[in-house]
């Protein structure tokens, strides 16, 4: 297959990844590892030994036949000076306070307490709402 083709078909599959599901996902984040690997020159055993994170695991990412965690994901991305990117996509926003603390007003707050009559043979628990 022409390198022109997979190229078409990789950029197809990265156009708009909010329409993609999971595997889809999984299977371009393993393609563009890929790449970055080879661009750095490593073999999928190099990446191990320098990132900690088992070859098979590796293999599976990069060709999304497997789920792989996000630890060895970032221990990947930072083993091939990537893990920089991901300040594009976690970039810190200024949340008021005041809608901060609306949205933590109305939390449930639970705990156990020891029901106030207890049983002959052994003490019963239950959940209680704070008051």
């Amino acid at each position: 297959m022409p390198i022109s083709l997979i190229m078409n078909h990789i950029r197809g599959i990265m156009q708009d990844w909010n329409k993609k599901n999971s595997l889809e996902l999984i299977q371009i984040i393993g393609i563009r590892l890929k790449h970055m690997r080879i661009q750095k020159g490593y073999t999928q055993e190099e990446l191990a030994k320098l990132s900690g994170v088992s070859r098979p695991s590796i293999v599976r990412l990069e060709t999304g036949s497997g789920n792989t965690s996000l630890e060895n994901i970032l221990a990947i991305m930072k083993t091939l000076g990537t893990a920089n990117d991901l300040k594009l996509v976690f970039e810190e926003e200024n949340i008021s306070p005041l809608l901060l603390a609306k949205s933590t007003k109305n939390l449930l707050k639970e705990r156990v307490r020891p029901v106030k009559e207890k049983s002959k043979h052994l003490e019963e628990w239950q959940w209680e709402e704070d008051k």
